[in-house]
């Protein structure tokens, strides 16, 4: 046995707090506990986003931050939008909004507000699969996971006309649930036309999230990923999508991750998009 390990595991079942060295979050707090990644304390937690976010983000900003997670993301946002912008941090996981507000609170943020609810195309009390480990879970049950359990479900058109700010800028990294998602903001979508980035996970969720925006209008601007360099042969950091319409494993179609900016803020948009669809 090495006595070394054991100490180690001990420590990280309890939680330790830590500064981060590196990175845009240089200086803030963060808890490191056996679920946890080291790569956040030094700057190297999904690199490839935090280039996203820097480009599309902008002080003053109203951000939703869907399936926020620990909220390492939230406190990136949180930085980016400054004190009069400010991050609805959606969350509906017990053990994943302990850290979220454990996080907030170490590092006196006030602009972060957390939602524990999962959004949807319906309200109501869904059941969530929570996945074999406590930080992972989504709306579709029917994927791999140890328990179901029961969580509050909203639709974000429902929020917003009761008063929550709209969004000028949405993180959706929801495990399969992100096409509800969209559709529960039907109306928001026609309104305000935020600009999202959005992780997808299936090829049902491709065709539906892409038939979503392709109805709105959208463009949608694909990221490097090692499916889209295996499929397409992508070289740039970003290249824009030809169709909406189709999903994986079609190469024109939508999957992976991607940035989709509406015409109507194409313009606000235009230098990130050509800088870093020009990136190597």
């Amino acid at each position: 046995m090495n006595i070394f390990k054991e100490i180690g595991k001990k420590i990280l079942g309890k939680g330790i707090v830590m500064t981060i060295r590196k990175g845009p979050l240089k200086g803030k707090k963060y808890r490191l506990n056996k679920y946890s990644s080291l790569s956040p304390l030094f700057g190297a937690w999904e690199k490839d986003s935090q280039r996203v976010f820097e480009a599309f983000v902008r002080k003053d900003d109203v951000v939703y931050d869907l399936g926020a997670n620990t909220g390492i993301h939230s406190l990136h946002f949180s930085q980016l939008v400054g004190a009069q912008g400010h991050i609805y941090a959606f969350e509906p996981m017990p053990y994943n909004l302990q850290e979220l507000e454990l996080i907030i609170k170490l590092n006196g943020v006030e602009n972060i507000e957390v939602v524990p609810k999962a959004v949807s195309n319906s309200s109501g009390t869904f059941d969530f699969a929570v996945g074999n480990h406590t930080k992972a879970g989504s709306l579709e049950v029917g994927l791999d996971t140890t328990r179901v359990v029961k969580v509050p479900v909203v639709t974000l058109d429902e929020l917003i006309a009761a008063g929550m700010r709209a969004p000028d800028f949405l993180k959706v990294d929801i495990e399969g649930a992100e096409g509800a998602a969209l559709e529960g903001m039907d109306q928001t979508t026609s309104l305000h036309y935020p600009t999202m980035y959005i992780e997808l996970h299936n090829p049902e969720q491709d065709v539906r999230v892409g038939k979503f925006l392709k109805r709105h209008g959208y463009d949608a601007y694909r990221l490097r990923t090692d499916q889209a360099v295996q499929l397409t042969g992508q070289v740039n950091f970003l290249k824009k999508i030809p169709r909406l319409d189709v999903g994986y494993p079609e190469p024109d179609g939508i999957f992976s991750l991607f940035v989709a900016v509406h015409p109507e803020r194409e313009s606000q948009w235009q230098k990130s998009i050509q800088t870093l669809i020009s990136t190597i």
